[in-house]
């Protein structure tokens, strides 16, 4: 497993998080995790805990996605959890 990913994590905004090599970035209130997940990929977990509801959930890109792929995974997240935000 080589290192790339987190380069390209970094490119987006994440940053080193905990003692597992984990990576970590928060778009205003909504807090993006990623690891590598050892057969599923990129294991991405998006959280958000609003006034009313809370959202929690887990996606897997490939462990060589691209910059365009996770950013467009980060905006439909956001999006989904904040459907009145959306141009």
């Amino acid at each position: 497993m080589t290192n790339n990913w987190r380069e390209t994590l970094t490119t987006v905004g994440f940053r080193p998080y905990g003692s597992l090599g984990a990576m970590r970035v928060r778009v205003e209130d909504v807090e993006f995790d990623a690891i590598p997940h050892p057969i599923n990929g990129l294991s991405i977990s998006v959280s958000h805990v609003g006034t009313r509801a809370a959202t929690s959930y887990e996606r897997f890109l490939p462990l060589d996605s691209d910059v365009q792929t996770i950013a467009k995974m980060m905006a439909e997240a956001f999006e989904s959890i904040h459907p009145e935000r959306r141009d």
